[in-house]
């Protein structure tokens, strides 16, 4: 899924960065701020997610259903293995994609950007839990304290992000790059 209109000539012309990867927990705005990342650097945006759904043409929630969430999980793995190792570009991460030994280490020379919220949060703004299969049998508290951990070992940058609208954490995001971040 790709958000801007990047043209190769347009991509050459920007510093080498590396992928900027954005995870945290359900409903942390994972997508709304890689979309809006991606359009003010002028790169490609990835969304985990709609990778495997046009990928397999299903819905996460058909697959979680018919499938498991194990099956679920590989091909989330391969649909950021499609794109791991290309810079210049802002992946959105389902919230559990880290769970995976394998799948971080994919991500290990990423900067990674961890959205904070609280369960509570996480609730309010699940609007459809149909569409989120975790979210319809997990119990938000101890599905983010297993992860949480996870969030934090892996991060290059921490956001908590409970109250912000998007434009805001875009704002802060683009303010903690480090001033080298074409050299990292």
């Amino acid at each position: 899924m790709t958000a801007s209109n990047s043209t190769d000539s347009d991509l050459q012309d920007r510093p080498h960065w590396p992928q900027i990867v954005l995870t945290g927990f359900m409903g942390a705005g994972k997508s709304t701020l890689g979309t809006l990342l991606a359009e003010h650097l002028g790169a490609p945006f990835y969304d985990s997610d709609s990778l495997i759904e046009e990928a397999t043409g299903r819905r996460i929630a058909d697959l979680f259903t018919h499938e498991g969430e194990a099956r679920f999980r590989d091909l989330e793995h391969q649909a950021i293995a499609s794109v791991a190792a290309q810079p210049c570009t802002v992946l959105a991460l389902g919230g559990g994609s880290l769970m995976r030994p394998d799948t971080r280490q994919l991500l290990y020379s990423t900067y990674i950007v961890y959205l904070a919220i609280s369960a509570e949060t996480a609730r309010g703004r699940i609007a459809n839990p149909a569409d989120r299969p975790l979210a319809r049998t997990a119990r938000f508290d101890e599905l983010l304290a297993l992860r949480e951990p996870i969030y934090r070992s892996v991060a290059s940058m921490i956001l908590d992000v409970d109250d912000e609208l998007p434009t805001v954490t875009l704002a802060r995001v683009l303010a903690k790059l480090p001033r080298n971040f074409d050299k990292l």
